[in-house]
């Protein structure tokens, strides 16, 4: 016969290829997902949870040593770590502990604790910025578009005594 060679599937067989497609569709889903960041331990960074955006994409919370918050090339290295090939993902870190959130939706003290946000998106390239209340000198943060979050102030607007 010189027909197509038809392969035999034996139940053993049939099984196997199973559990491996099974496999690889749970590891390429929870990683779509962002559920296995690239590297959580960059710097000493712990990542904490990841959560989707609104858009179901991933989002990583991270606790940062607070010496280490204002560490720009750090984050950098954080957020390219955790984010390296997704279509769209973001890294949120604090040097709190206890006001990093359960979710997106975030309470006022979780963000005037905020100390950086890391955003990837495949279309539109990444950026890092960090919080204002980070910079002393208006026009460094101003130059790095730095954030401030309600309640939070910019060490520049700070009257002597604050």
């Amino acid at each position: 016969m010189n027909g197509p060679r038809v392969r035999e599937h034996t139940p053993e067989r049939s099984g196997a290829a199973a559990w491996l497609a099974l496999l690889v569709i749970a590891l390429v889903g929870a990683h779509a997902a962002g559920a296995v960041p690239n590297d959580a331990t960059v710097g000493g960074a712990e990542l904490i949870r990841s959560v989707p955006d609104a858009h179901g994409s991933p989002v990583h919370f991270y606790w940062l040593d607070a010496r280490q918050r204002a560490d720009r090339e750090l984050l950098l290295r954080l957020g390219q770590a955790a984010c390296p090939d997704f279509q769209s993902c973001a890294v949120y870190v604090w040097s709190d502990r206890e006001a990093i959130p359960q979710a997106m939706d975030m309470a006022v003290r979780s963000m005037q604790t905020l100390v950086a946000i890391y955003q990837a998106r495949r279309d539109a390239g990444s950026y890092l910025r960090q919080a204002c209340w980070l910079y002393q000198d208006q026009a460094a943060g101003e130059r790095e578009v730095c954030f401030a979050m309600p309640g939070t102030l910019k060490p520049w607007e700070r009257r002597p005594g604050d």
